[in-house]
């Protein structure tokens, strides 16, 4: 029975549309069916519809023009399927994202496309920066400030803070030369193993000495020693989950904050702890920390300042009513 809701599942997440099209090295287009839900002469279904592209320098994967939604489909003399009558899209996409096709059986049979039933209208896509990966509107280049270290920086980013206006790791990338990025939730032992480790150097963790997650006890180190420092950029819920659930990254020697300076992050962001401050700020504080007066954070956290006022100043702009 198992086998036989696999192949189903695996017949449904395509449903005449590979799941995956033009896939290379470097890029590739999901039209997968992720959700369906049936009934009596009615289907409906949500359907991915989004380019993915690999940023080497990142090592990670990005998706850029989504345009998935949801569909209903229906019966049409006497025949029922996700193709038998021209889907309705119940799912508008986002204004804010530009609208295409995805009617794949009347292309492929060189007929027009049915949009009678699409209200929405095609928008202009948004203009991206290649380097911030953030709309051209909200452009960070302009802030980054190229600031001198010698610790190596890894940041292991939630896959839900990558999507936050307001995260502040697209800085921190971007004037740290030394920072790598690493988007993911839970990470196989071989891959993580490998992200940790550098040999000549002592891997340490920015995190708290907190009674979810107790430090270990501090091993004896190389003093003077380069150091890779990995943090954690996610929710303080979501980033405690990620560490009890990777026994490498819990046995890691620890580098806490004692007393972080004032932030002005919660002018856009709320947060759960006094002392909880943005993952640039904490990465700043504890390079500081392991490198003395020889690292100048000054330009950063200015640059920083900026960024939040200028989020907080979006926050506060009335919304336009659609007329």
């Amino acid at each position: 029975m198992n086998t036989l809701l696999l192949e189903l599942n695996s017949h449904y997440s395509e449903m005449v549309q590979q799941a995956t099209t033009g896939f290379d090295e470097v890029r590739a287009h999901g039209n997968e069916i992720v959700n369906i839900r049936e009934a009596a002469g009615t289907q409906v279904f949500f359907q991915q519809d989004k380019d993915w592209f690999y940023r080497a320098e990142e090592r990670r994967w990005i998706t850029m023009n989504d345009n998935s939604g949801g569909y209903k489909s229906g019966r049409r003399g006497g025949r029922s399927g996700p193709w038998s009558t021209p889907r309705e899209r119940i799912v508008a996409p986002d204004p804010r994202r530009s609208w295409t096709c995805g009617d794949a059986q009347r292309q492929k049979a060189g007929q027009a496309c049915d949009h009678s039933r699409v209200t929405d209208a095609p928008t202009p896509r948004r203009a991206v920066c290649a380097r911030c990966l953030r709309p051209q509107t909200a452009c960070l280049c302009a802030l980054a400030r190229p600031t001198a270290h010698r610790t190596e920086v890894l940041v292991l980013q939630h896959p839900q803070e990558q999507r936050q206006a307001k995260n502040s790791v697209a800085m921190l990338r971007l004037s740290l030369a030394h920072c790598e990025v690493v988007v993911g939730e839970r990470f196989a032992p071989e891959v993580l193993e490998a992200l940790l480790q550098r040999p000549g150097r002592q891997t340490w963790l920015l995190y708290p000495d907190v009674p979810a997650a107790p430090a270990p006890a501090a091993p004896g180190t190389n003093e003077g020693a380069p150091v890779r420092l990995v943090v954690l950029d996610a929710t303080w819920r979501k980033s405690l989950r990620m560490l009890l659930e990777h026994p490498a990254l819990a046995a890691l020697p620890r580098l806490s904050l004692d007393a972080p300076a004032p932030t002005r992050y919660r002018e856009i962001r709320a947060a759960r702890r006094a002392d909880q401050v943005s993952t640039l700020e904490a990465t700043v504080a504890a390079l500081a920390m392991l490198e003395g007066p020889s690292f100048d954070a000054a330009p950063l956290l200015d640059a920083f300042g900026e960024f939040v006022a200028g989020v907080a100043a979006r926050q506060r702009r009335p919304r336009r009513l659609a007329a």
